[in-house]
């Protein structure tokens, strides 16, 4: 599954912070991930403007996985939807 992230510098998080947004059926899903403390990453995911999603771990990838996961399964259940 093909991800395109951006990231820029943001005050308060160490690192870069990195934004993706993706268009699943007629929703818009917009991802962010930043590190606020060393060794500690987070992601949260947004809905339509409504806050759906918060996962933490310790690496960039592995919270990069679990957005991409996430959008894997929207997919799947959007597809189920259209049926």
């Amino acid at each position: 599954m093909d991800i395109t992230w951006t990231k820029r510098q943001v005050w308060g998080a160490l690192g870069f912070t990195h934004r993706t947004e993706v268009i699943i059926g007629e929703s818009e899903y917009r991802f962010v991930i930043d590190q606020p403390s060393k060794g500690y990453w987070t992601a949260r995911g947004w809905r339509d403007g409504q806050f759906f999603l918060y996962r933490e771990d310790r690496t960039l990838r592995a919270v990069k996985d679990e957005v991409i996961r996430e959008v894997g399964q929207l997919r799947i259940a959007a597809k189920e939807v259209t049926k």
